[in-house]
């Protein structure tokens, strides 16, 4: 029989028991398939609500994945691209292989990217490579409100010229 299927399911905060549960549960159905349920950090991951997972293998120690599952309903893929992952670009390898499965999983679906929490042109120049074109965060401008927003993004031509790009697949 050849090498099973190496399911990755990431797993992050507040992640609830229906998130994880019902892809799991399919998944582990899959013929010749070896499920391994991680985190960032692995050992244990406890939820808002309580709910713990223990054992967790730690996401930069796994050496193959054939499927990369990143469960969860609205927010799981802020907490993937969120500050503390991009914050490690160019420094932890293994943050710059998370950060590009995520963009390329996403793609391959037909989601929009955007990266939260840039701070800095390194991350940008990074991240346009890895193939996410829209961000935000302090590397280019504080918080403002609306109008403000519109005022800023109005002035900057190149900020439509990658929305057309999304916008034209």
């Amino acid at each position: 029989m050849s090498e099973p299927i190496q399911v990755v399911f990431a797993l992050y905060p507040n992640i609830t028991q229906l998130d994880f549960t019902g892809p799991f549960e399919v998944l582990r159905r899959v013929p010749n398939a070896r499920m391994l349920v991680a985190s960032r950090e692995g050992g244990k991951l406890t939820a808002d609500s309580g709910l713990t997972f223990d054992g967790l293998h730690k996401l930069s120690d796994i050496e193959r994945c054939d499927v990369l599952c990143v469960v969860g309903g609205a927010g799981q893929a802020a907490a993937v691209l969120d500050s503390a992952l991009v914050a490690g670009l160019g420094i932890n390898r293994d943050d710059n292989v998370i950060v590009e499965a995520v963009i390329a999983l996403a793609h391959r679906l037909g989601l929009f990217v955007v990266a939260e929490g840039v701070e800095h042109d390194e991350h940008i120049d990074r991240l346009r490579r890895m193939g996410c074109l829209l961000a935000q965060g302090h590397a280019f401008a504080s918080a403002m409100n609306a109008d403000d927003a519109a005022r800023w993004v109005a002035a900057r031509p190149s900020v439509w010229s990658v929305l057309d790009r999304y916008t034209e697949a």
